[in-house]
């Protein structure tokens, strides 16, 4: 799924470009047929076997499961278009300071125009990106509690539980294991070796079904619906929270346990 990152959005100032710059793409089109051609191979590479249009599905053209399974691993395919996109604005450029090389005046009046209409017609995209990443502000933690940076002290380890990858609330873990320079289990995966995670959810269960913890980590029960292991540290909780060697606490309304 690659039809975000796939915006092939070449802009009305980028198209009134090629249009002036025309002569010189027709002229020129024999020098840059090894670049186009790649280009145009992986714009093709990019496109979606699903047609749609005005977000109605009109036809999807099945493919391989060979095929599917070769190309897996390349995530985000619609970036592919990108290539294309930036040759033709690159030429487009090229070829306006070469075709109005000793008209300065209409140069000139063409740049203006270019990014005059091309800002005009982007002008959607730029709120949306402000609105996203500006006017409404960064997201506030869950993690409100100055509780979690003394609990933190002496640790190099932080284990959600179970592990998070992609999880929930990740991101919040994540920063404090930067904060107070401990390792951590929470991060955004976007290619991960399931085996490894399996490795590393089943190590996790096995210190926690046994009661072994490590003393230099910090166990958060992150989950609204607990798997197995965290059920089991849940219970834990009012077995344990008076034991001198193991405390148990409450923060945030995140069940924290730890061995001091």
């Amino acid at each position: 799924d690659g039809a975000n990152d796939g915006y092939a959005f070449l802009g009305a100032g980028v198209l009134l470009l090629i249009v002036a710059s025309s002569k010189f793409f027709i002229t020129s089109v024999r020098k840059l047929v090894p670049l186009l051609s790649i280009s145009i191979i992986m714009f093709a590479f990019s496109l979606s076997n699903r047609i749609l249009i005005g977000g109605r599905e009109l036809i999807v053209i099945p493919l391989p499961g060979w095929f599917l399974e070769s190309v897996g691993s390349v995530r985000s395919s619609g970036r592919f278009t990108w290539p294309l996109m930036y040759v033709v604005l690159c030429v487009g450029i090229v070829a306006a300071s070469i075709l109005y090389e000793q008209r300065r005046a209409l140069s000139a009046f063409l740049v203006a125009s270019v990014v005059i209409v091309q800002c005009f017609d982007a002008l959607p995209a730029y709120r949306e990106i402000r609105e996203r990443f500006v006017e409404s502000g960064r997201e506030v933690s869950v993690l409100q509690s100055p509780e979690w940076d003394i609990l933190a002290l002496n640790k190099t380890c932080l284990s959600t539980v179970p592990v998070q990858f992609k999880g929930e609330n990740w991101i919040n873990f994540a920063e404090l294991a930067l904060r107070n320079n401990m390792s951590t289990n929470a991060a955004y995966l976007v290619r991960f070796d399931e085996s490894a995670i399996n490795a590393q959810t089943a190590s996790l269960s096995s210190q926690i079904t046994s009661g072994n913890l490590k003393p230099e980590c910090l166990y958060v029960l992150v989950s609204d619906n607990p798997t197995q292991e965290a059920a089991i540290l849940s219970s834990q909780y009012l077995a344990i929270k008076d034991q001198s060697t193991r405390k148990v606490r409450v923060v945030d309304n995140f069940i924290v346990v730890l061995l001091e």
